[in-house]
């Protein structure tokens, strides 16, 4: 950043790979804007501080951003799937599931309840298991929503083990909140190397 303080993507990565990793969320989140500031169109940047707003617990400031996200390329699905899971960790479970549903049709029909929203992920994860790509921290995100503490660890370290690069995204999810605390969640981050 010394060398170029105006390249929009060195500012991203420290703030999403670095910062927020770290969980150092104030300092992400003005790294994040500078990089906005410096490219203001990228629907990634935008997509992620919306990420970094929910793990904030920014709520309605992370909904804009998703909303001007999505505003700005209809077809950025990434941005439709991220906006469901803060649908999701502040307990609006049937747009949660409209808004991923906007990400990945899943067929069937689930309860506007944290229960419709984990058999969502769950069927969205069988339906891709045959091609060994699941959505396991989102889907240990929803059993954490749940109150399943045991399923959120064995699929946290589903993710650990498949290298899912939306680990880190849910350890710093406000759905973990109640969880940091026991030894499993301290030894997960441990083993990655973050602070807790």
């Amino acid at each position: 950043m010394e060398l170029n303080p105006n390249d929009a993507n060195t500012h991203y990565f420290y703030a999403f790979d670095t910062l927020f990793a770290e969980n150092r969320l104030d300092e992400a989140l003005a790294e994040m804007r500078t990089a906005l500031m410096l490219d203001p169109l990228s629907n990634v940047m935008n997509m992620n501080y919306g990420v970094l707003l929910t793990s904030a617990h920014r709520y309605p400031e992370a909904e804009a951003q998703f909303q001007k996200t999505i505003q700005s390329d209809p077809t950025f699905g990434p941005a439709d799937y991220y906006f469901s899971i803060l649908y999701a960790v502040t307990g609006r479970y049937a747009q949660a599931i409209e808004e991923f549903r906007k990400f990945r049709p899943v067929p069937g029909s689930f309860s506007a309840d944290a229960a419709g929203y984990n058999r969502l992920m769950l069927a969205h994860d069988s339906k891709r298991e045959a091609t060994g790509n699941e959505a396991t921290a989102a889907t240990a995100g929803s059993f954490a929503l749940l109150g399943n503490r045991d399923k959120t660890f064995a699929y946290l370290e589903k993710a650990y083990n498949d290298r899912d690069p939306d680990l880190i995204i849910a350890l710093r999810s406000p759905a973990m909140g109640n969880l940091r605390s026991d030894p499993r969640y301290k030894d997960l981050v441990r083993r990655i190397g973050l602070p807790e």
